[in-house]
């Protein structure tokens, strides 16, 4: 079983729920062992790529890997299970956690999967770049919620980071899932991803989601700055 709680800066204390949650359906599934602590980026003198075992071949990882010996690219060095997705055309790279892989849907945008282990839908992130209009993030988010019908008081906003630029966090919000939206303007472009489960009851869905969440605050990149 995959260890995914991410090896980077975040709350401490919300680190060890989601650990305790982790192992605790892991137990309930059938007992499987316990995660295993990140190695030490520097027994990893030169990192390469990795597919994590048990991945299915039904889903192509991105194809634009930039080669990590080009120290230009700006995207984190890869190291251990851990996989680099990046898309230069949309202007960004970020790290998935092991196990977790990005794929190009039928609409054109990309989708990062659960690992292949985990039961029913994979989905955990999609990621829509798109012309800001010259939008503020208010603004943007203003003409998202838009679309739902619920009291301006019942939705969750919380100002983050990301790459370095000011984002926004909106959740939850209805859908066939409960999902939050993650919004960044950057370059004249407005990052737009969707994330979910964004319900605790979803058990070890909604583990994988907020740990990738992690990954995103922490290793999400934008390119050619």
């Amino acid at each position: 079983m995959y260890n995914i709680n991410p090896p980077f800066n975040y709350q401490s204390d919300r680190k060890v729920q989601l650990l305790a949650l982790f192992l605790t359906l892991l137990a309930l599934l059938g007992g499987c062992q316990s995660a295993q602590a990140q190695p030490d980026p520097a027994s990893f003198p030169t990192p390469m790529p990795s597919v994590a075992p048990g991945v299915t071949p039904d889903v192509t990882p991105s194809a634009t890997l930039p080669p990590l010996t080009d120290e230009g690219n700006g995207c984190l060095p890869v190291y251990g299970d851990l996989t680099l997705f990046s898309n230069p055309a949309q202007g960004y790279c970020l790290l998935l956690p092991p196990g977790f892989e990005a794929k190009e849907n039928e609409t054109g945008h990309w989708v990062v999967l659960g690992p292949a282990s985990t039961p029913g839908h994979r989905e955990r992130l999609f990621l829509d770049v798109r012309d800001g209009m010259g939008l503020s993030l208010e603004d943007a988010a203003g003409q998202i919620l838009m679309n739902y019908s619920l009291p301006a008081g019942e939705i969750e906003q919380t100002d983050v980071e990301v790459g370095g630029q000011p984002g926004l966090l909106i959740g939850k919000l209805p859908g066939q899932e409960i999902n939050q939206r993650l919004l960044i303007i950057h370059n004249g472009r407005l990052y737009d991803l969707t994330l979910l489960p964004a319900n605790p009851e979803a058990g070890l869905s909604y583990v994988e989601m907020d740990a990738l969440y992690a990954y995103v605050l922490d290793t999400f990149v934008f390119l050619n700055d």
